[in-house]
């Protein structure tokens, strides 16, 4: 089915356009364009490389999602459109990145494109960074973040400091992960020449640590069936050997809040619960058991707290949990081992 003018006329209202944050600019309109008034060859000074479409993983998915399931309907609508920005001249600069263009124009001479006038060159990038963050099967967005990043430094949008970029990266990348943003723009300032300082630890995030460290690294994990998606506080509890847990990882400065949650969910349905500690922000070796020594005083202090509020002997309290270790967060210590401290009661 070629798409007309009239096409886009009757269904403008179905089209779905970007939010546009004061920081990034100003949405100024949504419009029909024929493919004579859109610049898709040359975007801040890149010309395309690659001429095939068909070698472009995000032609489809990316812009509109156009599938050859979706029978009936040539566009998916839930998706959102294309963006350009307005030249002096009166074309159109497609802005959302290369490789669609080929697929909007294979349908017919027009399409439907969101006019965005942009505050900046950075923003325009870090904005077309953040759309171009790919589907869940995709796993392409990253060269991009990378590439277009670093091009901002080289074009000085941005300062060649790591405190720049990863505020750069969060504006292009409003969910990034701690751990991928620090992995990224560490890599971005080696590549642009200025290399960062070498760490001895390893910092770990809430939300990929069960990908990135128990299923990866943890040699006793299939010994405690231990999932955290699976068996957290909110969760189902695992069953194991006729008893019932629930899997928790505890990040400095929540361990006294987990620890009473524990004890209360033993008490009202007998569940025990299993956990892990990590520390973060640690700099080096010294404040790292610094802070789990921190944690594991913490512990205690509860649990005295309540031995002596209720007259009860702390060991009352110790059915309720499981203190397996803390997750290895230096080069020196076994990264397929927890690391083992003796809470002093």
């Amino acid at each position: 089915m070629k798409l007309t003018r009239q096409y886009f006329v009757d269904n403008f209202q179905r089209f779905q356009y970007w939010d546009v944050h004061k920081y990034y600019g100003e949405h100024k309109d949504v419009v029909v364009l024929h493919e004579s008034q859109v610049n898709c060859d040359n975007i801040n000074g890149q010309k395309r490389k690659e001429k095939n479409i068909s070698s472009r993983s995000t032609k489809l998915q990316m812009s509109f999602s156009r599938t050859e399931e979706s029978l009936g309907e040539p566009i998916n609508f839930n998706c959102k459109i294309p963006v350009v920005e307005l030249r002096p001249d009166g074309k159109y600069d497609l802005v959302d990145g290369f490789g669609r263009e080929g697929t909007i124009f294979s349908m017919g001479e027009y399409y439907i494109f969101q006019v965005i006038k942009f505050r900046n060159e950075r923003t325009k990038t870090e904005f077309m960074n953040s759309m171009n963050e790919p589907p869940p099967q995709q796993n392409n967005g990253r060269n991009s973040l990378y590439e277009n990043t670093l091009r901002m430094i080289e074009q000085k949008m941005i300062n060649p400091d790591i405190k720049s970029v990863q505020e750069s990266l969060r504006m292009s990348k409003p969910h990034i992960e701690k751990t991928e943003m620090e992995q990224l723009s560490k890599l971005i300032m080696e590549n642009f020449g200025t290399p960062q300082p070498e760490s001895d630890v390893i910092l770990w995030d809430n939300k990929t640590i069960q990908k990135n460290w128990v299923d990866k690294h943890w040699s006793d994990r299939k010994l405690h069936d231990f999932d955290l998606k699976k068996y957290g506080f909110k969760k189902k509890p695992n069953v194991l050997n006729g008893q019932k847990y629930h899997h928790v990882v505890v990040k400095f400065g929540y361990t006294k809040r987990k620890l009473i949650n524990s004890i209360l969910k033993y008490q009202s349905e007998g569940i025990v619960t299993k956990f892990i500690f990590y520390v973060d922000k640690i700099p080096t070796k010294t404040k790292l058991n610094q802070k789990r020594r921190v944690m594991m005083e913490d512990f205690v202090k509860v649990l005295k707290s309540l031995s002596k509020f209720f007259g009860r002997r702390t060991s009352k309290y110790t059915h309720s949990f499981e203190f397996l270790g803390f997750i290895p967060q230096h080069k020196e210590e076994d990264i397929t081992e927890l690391v083992k401290m003796k809470m002093k009661i």
